[in-house]
């Protein structure tokens, strides 16, 4: 999830993701899902949470260059979930959370 290297017992991480974990969780209190249209582990996704009644915020990645941009921050596959205390999953597995 970070860009870190190891030189000599010496960890560097990228902290800016960090901050881009925290902001985006602080914004929402469920989890917020980047997604595609046509995807079909975000239709699993979608389809699971539905029947168990999971409440989230879903942010399509193909319909804003923003909402892109956004989810990049994280990874480049989908679907990203950003949970509300910043804990990030990258795709699904057909478990809640």
């Amino acid at each position: 999830m970070t860009d870190s290297f190891v030189n000599d017992n010496f960890w560097c991480i990228d902290f800016s993701l960090f901050w881009s974990y925290w902001l985006v969780s602080e914004l929402s209190d469920v989890p917020i899902v980047y997604t595609l249209t046509v995807c079909p582990a975000c239709d699993g996704l979608r389809e699971a949470w539905a029947r168990d009644g999971v409440q989230y915020e879903e942010r399509r990645v193909d319909q804003s260059q923003d909402t892109l941009d956004e989810a990049l921050d994280y990874a480049d596959t989908v679907p990203i979930i950003v949970f509300p205390d910043g804990r990030v999953e990258v795709g699904f597995d057909g478990r809640t959370g």
